[in-house]
């Protein structure tokens, strides 16, 4: 039977042993070229320890650091999963820390999966959401102005009695989406697919719709002062306009 102890040896032993045969092999490696001289042997192994010991120092700050990268990556991560949750305390708060932590600031919600997030009175202003998928997320009463919104998936998303003034939503998806009572003045809607939308109400001034899909959209009562209209801005029959607005004249006065 193996006695007592015989196991394999610590990390710290195998260590231990390979730091003395280490510097055993340096002492006979300075002997056997130069002799015994002790002041010369102190000198030799003191350069050759201080280098190494140098060397150790730089890996383990290098390995320090990487896994703090990792660690923040992960938390990074786990924030943002937490934000499409569906659970408005604890989307809050996610989105609270990644602000804190300045990953918002980093772009963590660029292009982020964030679809039925229920983030309504979320304050993203001036936030660079673009590419995010936040299709049917609540965002009621939400502000996002001057935030970047390009190319976003907000198909049915409730962005009702939202600010989203001077946001870019250039190329977004808002297909059904709720905009009513909405501030929208000065928004870049250029390609946007507004088809179906409700934004009823809303306050549209000098938004940009040129290439606009407006199919079946709902813009009772919105205020359209010096909106911009071109020949690519898209509606049809179904498309609701505010009471003595009309679109054709919009367009043959250029706005």
């Amino acid at each position: 039977m193996a006695g007592r102890g015989s196991g394999p040896l610590s990390p710290i032993a195998i260590g231990g042993l390979v730091m003395a045969a280490g510097l055993v092999g340096m002492v006979v490696g300075h002997v056997s070229g130069k002799g015994l001289r002790w002041e010369e042997l102190i000198r030799d192994v003191g350069t050759s320890v201080g280098a190494e010991l140098v060397a150790v120092a730089v890996t383990v700050l290098m390995i320090d650091r990487l896994a703090d990268r990792r660690e923040m990556l992960r938390l990074r991560q786990q924030l943002v999963r937490e934000a499409s949750s569906s659970d408005h305390g604890l989307a809050l708060r996610a989105v609270l820390e990644l602000d804190v932590r300045g990953f918002l600031a980093e772009g963590a919600l660029v292009e982020a999966r964030l679809g039925a997030a229920n983030l309504h009175d979320i304050v993203l202003e001036g936030q660079d959401l673009h590419g995010a998928d936040l299709a049917g997320a609540n965002l009621h009463r939400a502000n996002l102005s001057r935030s970047n919104l390009n190319g976003c998936n907000l198909n049915g998303c409730d962005l009702s009695e939202a600010v989203i003034e001077m946001a870019d939503l250039a190329g977004a998806r808002l297909q059904d989406t709720r905009m009513d009572h909405a501030d929208l003045a000065h928004v870049v809607l250029r390609e946007a697919d507004l088809g179906g939308a409700n934004l009823a109400h809303s306050d549209l001034t000098e938004a940009d719709l040129r290439g606009a899909l407006l199919r079946g959209a709902d813009l009772t009562g919105c205020v359209l002062d010096g909106v911009r209209m071109d020949s690519s801005t898209a509606w049809d029959e179904t498309t609701r306009w505010p009471g003595g607005f009309s679109p054709q004249a919009a367009l043959r006065n250029g706005n």
